[in-house]
């Protein structure tokens, strides 16, 4: 986590959250220096939600895991991009966690019923409320969810490389000697 994934704003997104969901908790999950995990818990402080705040650093695969079965909705924004694709939002999706992403980058190739986008410049009071609408409809979170897995299952490293395969037989079938 750095400064580029946009944590102040996820940070300022979340405080009209907590009021409407007392039991809303905002976990940042993943590598992190430390004087930036203390700027995020300063500013968790002036906002009054450092309590529902928990800056994790980086964990082993089972606390990973653990802490995606927990999420009911995942933040994973971008301010730039070089054009990689998120692990992250992979790892969301395939865990059903229905995922609000930038539209930068390679978000905007997952098809709309998989992700929430939002614009690069959205401001926190808009993103908190795309974020306690998302957390006040089950339904469209169970949706967001299934297509979400259904897209992880699409862009697997196993259905890469049965693609793979399947167009080096073709290419050999065809015998323009590529494959």
């Amino acid at each position: 986590m750095d400064p580029p994934t946009r944590p102040f704003l996820v940070l300022g997104a979340f405080r009209p959250v907590v009021p409407p969901s007392p039991r809303a908790r905002l976990a940042f999950v993943g590598p992190v220096s430390e004087p930036l995990a203390e700027a995020l818990r300063r500013r968790a402080d002036a906002l009054g939600v450092r309590s529902s705040l928990t800056v994790a650093g980086a964990v082993s695969a089972e606390a990973y895991a653990a802490a995606l079965g927990e999420a009911s909705v995942a933040v994973q924004l971008r301010a730039t991009t070089n054009g990689e694709a998120s692990a992250a939002v992979g790892d969301c999706l395939a865990a059903g966690i229905p995922t609000v992403v930038t539209e930068i980058g390679g978000a905007r190739e997952l098809p709309d019923d998989s992700v929430v986008r939002v614009d690069r410049r959205i401001p926190a009071e808009v993103l908190g409320a795309v974020l306690a609408d998302l957390l006040d409809d089950d339904m469209r979170r169970d949706r967001l969810a299934k297509a979400g897995r259904e897209e992880a299952s699409r862009r697997s490293f196993a259905a890469a490389a049965h693609t793979l395969v399947e167009l080096a037989a073709l290419a050999g079938e065809l015998g323009d000697g590529t494959a």
